[in-house]
């Protein structure tokens, strides 16, 4: 769990927690390379779309699931603010979740009490 300022600057901060903690929980796994890329990509993505379309705080949460017995390694991401749940268009800077939907086998979106953006990646 990361709290975050409600800024810009928070993207790069999640990006480097992001890397951090995945590297840490799956060092030695063959699906490390994937999921760390994908998972920085989309901690970067969740919370700029919080910063610039919500309110703070701004919260990112990340569980690592390591792999077991031939499964799959995963990574699930949330970014909580308190700001309320509105749909973007590609014309209005809304590529953000498209690309988190492209690399994440779920995407969730919770607006009660703000939004909630739930991405799931799995390798």
């Amino acid at each position: 769990r990361l709290e975050l300022g409600h800024a810009p600057a928070s993207a790069a901060q999640a990006r480097a927690a992001v890397r951090e903690h995945v590297t840490d929980h799956l060092a030695g796994d063959p699906a490390l390379g994937a999921l760390l890329d994908d998972a920085a990509l989309v901690a970067s993505e969740l919370v700029t779309n919080a910063v610039r379309h919500g309110r703070g705080p701004v919260v990112l949460t990340v569980l690592v699931v390591p792999r077991e017995a031939g499964g799959d390694a995963e990574v699930v991401l949330g970014c909580s603010d308190g700001g309320r749940w509105r749909t973007h268009t590609p014309a209005d800077g809304g590529r953000g979740l498209p690309l988190v939907r492209t690399v994440s086998q779920s995407l969730d979106i919770d607006t009660t009490g703000g939004t909630t953006v739930t991405a799931r990646l799995v390798r």
